[in-house]
């Protein structure tokens, strides 16, 4: 489980329910069915411990949990836009596209 400080109370986040980790400013969050939560962690930090659990680097400042993955929407130039579950949209990075497309065995 991740842990979220929020002024005095901690909530542990199951890691199946995360949806996506990524970093606004300087805050890191995991955004879960139920919202998102502030990590203490950095993004490396969260990268390294979820190693091996479905989670897919997308950008220099976004995690994504694969299996939370709905759709892609490969029409753009030079990025793929993913649909998540919840409704959210996010985009692969230019540096990145070649290697999500290789992972989930697009051409």
């Amino acid at each position: 489980p991740t842990r979220r400080s929020s002024d005095l109370s901690v909530v542990l986040l199951a890691v199946a329910e995360i949806i996506r980790v990524y970093s606004e400013g300087p805050r890191v969050y995991a955004q879960t069915p139920a919202g998102a939560f502030a990590l203490k962690a950095r993004l490396y930090e969260m990268e390294r411990r979820l190693e091996g659990r479905d989670f897919v680097r997308i950008s220099a400042s976004e995690l994504v949990n694969a299996r939370m993955i709905e759709g892609m929407d490969f029409s753009l130039t030079g990025t793929i836009r993913l649909s998540l579950r919840g409704g959210i949209q996010t985009y692969v990075s230019r540096r990145r596209v070649a290697e999500i497309k290789k992972l989930f065995d697009v051409r």
